[in-house]
């Protein structure tokens, strides 16, 4: 009896000490507050590609295309206690000169966007929003016949020149604050290795924990031109708080790789905290559509060339002032390995759709490591014209699976299930949709 209960005691002692030594990091990280930060990006890409084909046959021909595209991307984000928003201009061109036997055309593709979306909090969670996107398309084509053969009629010239404008605009009212909390959670990452590695030299309190996480932020949002240039600069800034912080025992090779590894992987994943309200309205939509073209042909019945010039104008403008919506958006972190998600949106087109309609979707996501996610999910719309027997829904459950190989290459695959039922006035038909896909991508910058 005496051994029997010593050995209880032992074990007891055992598991506490045990315990002691593998202190949990408890740190809620729905507390976590973004600190103020800005950044902007200007991106720019460039391609050229040719290729040729001749046939050699009883009738010779050969087919050359050059080709180049470019495009520049100029990117703004910022949030502070008073604003949150993101804000992005793209212009690209793409031209294509093509040679067929006797036929030379140049077709010339020009796009320039704007993306705006901007929350300016009055209080610290009552807000006005705004969206605004503006698109412009140009488009240039010239077609030219060099042909000698005048047996038959031909279109000896054909210019054809066309352009889009676009305008969107809504505002919001709301209330509520969504925060991203992936730098605290790469803190944990951070704290919670160097603990198995024994290099964390106590466990730190949440305050500390809390500006550990803001200077990550605030690091993550730094611009520059050379990668390896930041990541030394990010190590460095990392090194030094948690010296500051006297959290470290040892910084040798085992403590910078542990760090190195965490910076890489423990944010790849999203996570956000909070809820938000919001009621909205789609003020109006300007589109606006202009084109002219030129043409010259060979009339072989009159036996001379002839022109054409035709111009062709379209302005339209939707008032949309009943259009509006109220959406709910709802994340939680369910400690540290699960996430949950949910968005209700409810719409209510009377100018544009004459219909009522609702989405909703949740989301349960499990982290089990930093290079892991798997998710389940489920969304649902339905769609029911006013005074009418016309309406529209379908649910689809989905489930997703992520493995980081490396920061820039993934392996993911996604599996889902859609159940759909449309009916209007003239037919009835229900469809059942299943779909499988595995990727593997890689992230060139």
């Amino acid at each position: 009896m005496k051994k029997l209960f010593f050995l209880l005691l032992l074990s007891i002692l055992i598991l506490v000490s045990f315990n002691l030594n593998a202190q949990v990091i408890n740190y809620n990280l729905k507390d976590y507050k973004t600190p103020f930060y800005k950044r902007s990006a200007l991106n720019f890409g460039f391609l050229v590609f040719s290729n040729s084909d001749k046939k050699f046959e009883v009738d010779s021909s050969a087919n050359s295309t050059y080709s180049s595209y470019a495009n520049i991307e100029y990117g703004f984000v910022c949030n502070s206690k008073k604003y949150k928003g993101s804000t992005s201009v793209s212009y690209y061109n793409n031209s294509r000169y093509n040679v067929d036997g006797d036929i030379l055309s140049f077709t010339n593709l020009g796009g320039l966007s704007l993306n705006s979306d901007n929350h300016f909090y009055l209080s610290k969670k009552f807000y006005i929003a705004q969206e605004l996107e503006i698109s412009l398309l140009n488009r240039f084509i010239n077609v030219n016949n060099t042909t000698t053969n005048f047996e038959d009629s031909f279109t000896k010239m054909d210019k054809n020149f066309s352009s889009t404008f676009n305008l969107d605009f809504n505002t919001q009212i709301g209330f509520g604050r969504i925060e991203n909390v992936n730098d605290a959670r790469q803190t944990i990452y951070i704290l919670e290795e160097l603990q198995k590695q024994g290099r964390l030299k106590r466990i730190p309190s949440e305050a500390e924990i809390t500006e550990i996480s803001e200077t990550i932020t605030i690091q993550h949002n730094k611009r520059f031109f050379d990668s390896r240039l930041k990541k030394i600069e990010d190590l460095t800034i990392l090194d030094s708080i948690l010296k500051a912080k006297d959290l470290i025992v040892d910084d040798d090779i085992t403590y910078f790789n542990t760090i190195s590894d965490m910076w890489e992987y423990g944010n790849l994943k999203s996570r956000r905290s909070g809820i938000e309200y919001s009621l909205g309205d789609y003020w109006g939509s300007f589109n606006s559509f202009y084109e002219t073209q030129h043409k010259i042909y060979y009339n072989i019945l009159e036996n001379k060339y002839q022109q054409t010039d035709t111009t062709f104008i379209n302005n339209n403008f939707e008032p949309n002032f009943l259009n509006y919506y109220f959406s709910l958006t709802y994340s939680k972190p369910i400690k540290m390995n699960w996430q949950i998600d949910f968005s209700f949106y409810l719409a209510n087109f009377i100018s544009i759709y004459n219909n009522l309609g609702t989405l909703t979707s949740i989301q349960l996501s499990y982290y089990p490591s930093t290079r892991t996610n798997i998710k389940i999910s489920l969304v649902s719309r339905i769609s029911n014209k006013y005074f009418s027997n016309t309406y529209m829904y379908f649910t689809e459950p989905s489930f997703g699976f992520e493995y980081y190989i490396s920061p820039k290459l993934r392996l993911s695959a996604n599996a889902l299930i859609r159940k759909s039922n449309v009916r209007d006035e003239i037919y009835h038909s229900k469809d059942l949709l299943s779909s499988f896909n595995l990727e593997l991508k890689y992230l060139i910058f």
